[in-house]
Parts: C-alpha cells; sequence; structure tokens
C-alpha cells in the first residue's frame, strides 16, 4: 500500500488531536450538541483502531486513531465491538466450502453492504494449482488443548512446506519423485558422498602420526575447509573446536599445507629513542636524586648476560617528586622532548633503590635539617593555639616551611651551578670564605638577582621571631621557643651548605 505525502503527514507523523478536547465521535451517531451545543462531554481517553473501524462501518467517518473520546462512547463502543465479534462468529458457523467456486476473486460484504473485490494471492493460485478443491479433505486432525498456538502454526507450516516440496517434485520428475527427494537429501547432509574417502583416511593417518602440534596443523589446514566439523570430528575423535578453527586460519595466512612460521627471538620494543631514556637515567643517578650508602651492593644484570657489583643507593625523594623535578628540570634548560610521566614513573620502579625511613647513619645534615623543620612546625602551631595568632597565620607559615623544606631536598641541587647571577645558585660565591684568601674565588657576573624560593625560610623564621618579641608569652616559654628557632635556623643553613659542597665534589 502507497500513502500520498499529504495524508501521511496529515495522519501520521504531523497529526494531533487539536486545539479541541471534546469527544470525537461523530453527532450522527453520538447525538452530541443535539439538545445544547455547549453541553459536549470532554475526550477524556483515546479512541483505539478498532473502535475507529466500528465508527468508519457505521458512519462511513474516519476518526483518526488517538482521537479523544468520552467516557460513556468508550464503554459503548467496547460493548459494539463485542456484539460485532459474536456476529462474525455465528457467520463463520453458516459459511460453508463451496468446491466449484473457481473464481479469481472473493468477494465479502461489509456492514456497510459494500462488496470489496479481493484477488487472489500468489499463494491461493498456488494453492489452486498442486490441491485442487477435491483433493482437501472434509475431516481435520483433533487439536490438542495443551498446544499453544506458536507450535499449532509451526506444525502447520512444516506440513505445508513438506507437501509443497512434494507436488514440486512430482511435477519435474512424476514417475521418480521418490528417488529424486532421497538425492537431494542425502546431497545436503555434509557431502561426505562426494568425499575421496581414501584420501581423507590417508590425512587422518599422517595427521595421527605426526609428533608436535605444528606439524599437525599442517597437515588439518589441507582438509579443513573440505570437510565439516561434525564430520571431521568422525574420522579425529579427539580434534577440538579451536584445532580446527586454527588451521582453516592457518590456510588463509600461508597458504594450504605450508609450513608454521617460528616465531621470531625475543625482542625488547623500544618505544622511546636512547637518547630520551639517557637523559632521564643520567638524572636519576646523579646526586640530585639518589645518595651512596656505606655497605650494601647490588647486582645489576646486562641484556648480554653480564653480571655487574655496584653500590647500594638511595633516592631522596618519592618517584613522583623526582619525576616532577625532572620535568622542572627539563623546562629550565630547554630539552624540548623528555619521556612522559607513566614512562619516567615505571623507569623508577624497574631501576629500584633502597628504601629508608630516616638518614640517620647514613647523612646526619639531612637527618638534622629535616628535624629542625619539624620543631619549627611545632613553634608555629604553639603560638597559633596558644597565643590567639589564630589559624590563618598558624596555616600561611606552615605553607612557607613546608615549600622551604621541599625546594631543599629537591630542586635546590637542580638550581646550582658555577655561573649564576642569584647568591645562593652561584657555587664559587657561596664557598668563597672572605676571611680565608685561599678560598676565596672572583665572579665575573654579578650577583643583583634573588630566588624567592630561597627567601621562603628566611621569611618565615623572621615572622616567627618577630611574634615571639611582641606577643605576651611567659618568659621561660618565650626563652625555650627562641633556642629552638636559633637552632633550627643553625641546622638548616648546614644542611643547605652541606648540599652546596656535595654538588661541587660532585
Amino acid at each position: 500500500m502507497t500513502i500520498c505525502p499529504f495524508h501521511r503527514g496529515k495522519l501520521g507523523l504531523g497529526w494531533t488531536r487539536g486545539a479541541s478536547i471534546r469527544c470525537r465521535v461523530p453527532p450522527v451517531l453520538s447525538q452530541h450538541g443535539n439538545k445544547n451545543k455547549k453541553s459536549w462531554p470532554k475526550g477524556e481517553r483515546g479512541l483505539g483502531k478498532y473502535d475507529s473501524l466500528h465508527v468508519l462501518r457505521k458512519t462511513g467517518v474516519f476518526i483518526q486513531c488517538g482521537s479523544g473520546v468520552c467516557r460513556k462512547w468508550r464503554d459503548l463502543l467496547k460493548n459494539l465491538r463485542r456484539v460485532d465479534v459474536d456476529e462474525l462468529e455465528s457467520q463463520l458457523k453458516q459459511t460453508t466450502l463451496d468446491d466449484d467456486d473457481d473464481d479469481d476473486e472473493v468477494m465479502f460484504k461489509t456492514p456497510m453492504h459494500k462488496t470489496i473485490p479481493v484477488p487472489q494471492t500468489p499463494l491461493d493460485v498456488m494453492d489452486s494449482t498442486f490441491f485442487p478443491p477435491s483433493a482437501v479433505s472434509e475431516l481435520s486432525q483433533m487439536e490438542d488443548p495443551n498446544t499453544t498456538p506458536r507450535e499449532r502454526l509451526n506444525v502447520f507450516l512444516a506440513s505445508r512446506d513438506a507437501s509443497y516440496s512434494r507436488k514440486t517434485l512430482e511435477e519435474i520428475a512424476p514417475e521418480n519423485s521418490e528417488e529424486l527427494l532421497r538425492a537431494v537429501q542425502e546431497g545436503s547432509m555434509g557431502g561426505e558422498s562426494d568425499l575421496d574417502s581414501t584420501l581423507l583416511e590417508v590425512l587422518v593417518e599422517c595427521y595421527d602420526n605426526a609428533n608436535c602440534w605444528s606439524s599437525r596443523r599442517q597437515i588439518l589446514s589441507i582438509m579443513a575447509d573440505k570437510v565439516s566439523f561434525t564430520t571431521l570430528q568422525k574420522w579425529i575423535p579427539g580434534i577440538s573446536r579451536y584445532r580446527f578453527s586454527i588451521a582453516r586460519h592457518h590456510r588463509l595466512l600461508n597458504g594450504r599445507g605450508s609450513e608454521v612460521p617460528q616465531r621470531d627471538l625475543r625482542q625488547t620494543r623500544m618505544r622511546a629513542s636512547p637518547e630520551q631514556l639517557d637523559h632521564f637515567l643520567a638524572f636519576i643517578t646523579s646526586s640530585r636524586a639518589i645518595q651512596d650508602l656505606p655497605f650494601g651492593e647490588k647486582t645489576l644484570k646486562l641484556s648480554s648476560g653480564t653480571e655487574i657489583k655496584i653500590p647500594n643507593v638511595i633516592r631522596t625523594s618519592i618517584p613522583e617528586q623526582i619525576v616532577k623535578q625532572y620535568e622542572r628540570y627539563c623546562a629550565e634548560i630547554g630539552y624540548s622532548s623528555p619521556l612522559s610521566r607513566s614512562s619516567n614513573l615505571r623507569i623508577l620502579k624497574v631501576c629500584s633503590a633502597s628504601m629508608r625511613k630516616s638518614l640517620q647513619g647514613l647523612d646526619y645534615f639531612s637527618a638534622d635539617g629535616a628535624k629542625a623543620f619539624d620543631d619549627l612546625q611545632e613553634v608555629v602551631e604553639k603560638l597559633g593555639d596558644r597565643y590567639q595568632r589564630g589559624m590563618s597565620w598558624s596555616k600561611e607559615i606552615s605553607k612557607k616551611l613546608k615549600l622551604a623544606k621541599r625546594y631543599l631536598k629537591g630542586d635546590y641541587k637542580v638550581h646550582i651551578s658555577f655561573s649564576s647571577r642569584i647568591p645562593d645558585h652561584c657555587r664559587p660565591y657561596s664557598l668563597s670564605h672572605a676571611s680565608d684568601p685561599d678560598y676565596l674565588q672572583s665572579c665575573k657576573h654579578k650577583h643583583d638577582l634573588i630566588c624567592d624560593r630561597c627567601n621562603l625560610f628566611p621569611a618565615g623564621v623572621r615572622e616567627m621571631e618577630s611574634v615571639l618579641d611582641e606577643d605576651d608569652i611567659p618568659l621561660e616559654e618565650k626563652e625555650e621557643m627562641k633556642f629552638i628557632v636559633t637552632q633550627a635556623k643553625k641546622n638548616i643553613k648546614a644542611w643547605k651548605a652541606h648540599l652546596l659542597r656535595s654538588v661541587n665534589q660532585d
């Protein structure tokens, strides 16, 4: 059935109920508005397709499905639909099969007393050709009440297809239809009749005599696409679906019966260039990231099998801090192609180092400097809690101390150079001793710049000292806190000088 675009848009895609919400049942049938046009009932429900068909048959007016209908006429249409079904059943009981009806068209009458011609379908034509009315049995089998409509439909379709097949074969070979049917059935059961059983038996014997799976795959690829898996299981009972499929795959890739390619020797995949790798390894093996231990050693095994004994080392920072420090270092020196963060972390995981919770016994300068920052943190918390400096002041000073400690542990070594305009970063200037000419070296550049990260610690200490002088604190406790601050300043300066000397020594 073809629908024009106008009616498809009006009755289908673009259809709406409209602005009015009144009942859409025609007044000829519903008698709405005859007494009073203002008293038109409201359409509370949508009209169904069977109700729309009933209205069309009764009045000749088509009402779209989904149109509004009042509650009263919705119930009336439902009752009328039941009456129509009862009338249809009574009409079907009165109809009989007319054997002499050979017309090409079937006529039936609608409730509107209109005769509508319905042409026969190709299936009806085929039924009339192969099955004349005289061949229809007057008796039918009794239906099982326990079977479902789907099961009865499947049985009917299967019997109909079988009947069509037999009648077709009788038309092709009237006297030998049974032999033709057996030939068709044998040809659709795997094609074993056309298979050279002798050749297949020889291949199966070769398959059983093979010692390895590679040879068996070669033999199996010869016959895997010629025989189904079910048929091959009869000849080789222990074969699996995987071996059958991989043999067919081998034939497609390498050819029928070809040699299975040997796997190449294991090779290392180089996703990073050697230059990038050497740049990062040089950074993590320098004094910026590791520190030698006075005891212990590790064995380094190369890809060639050579073993090298190396001294045991520890890292001065966690892997995440080392990677961040390396990224900042590359940005400062202008190195444009460093490895990614994840690659660097994997390298650090492979190149393991000893883990130590404390540097006591290894580096007293670093241990004392780290403890000095912890002591200053306790003083800041005490001033903020007990002496009404407030949490905001305490958090600000604590943040400066943490940043200063992190800078000394990581980036300070990277910033130290032989020539720098920042006094704390210039090795000749910082290591010179003004009172001893033997330890004095002049620089050809000026020292007119200041490092803001180097000034974090002095700024925080100065603010703490001013608070200790200004606030009303008991004398004994004030003297104790001043002593802690003074001692911490000495230890942290000694730690900074130690870092400077270690870089100069390396």
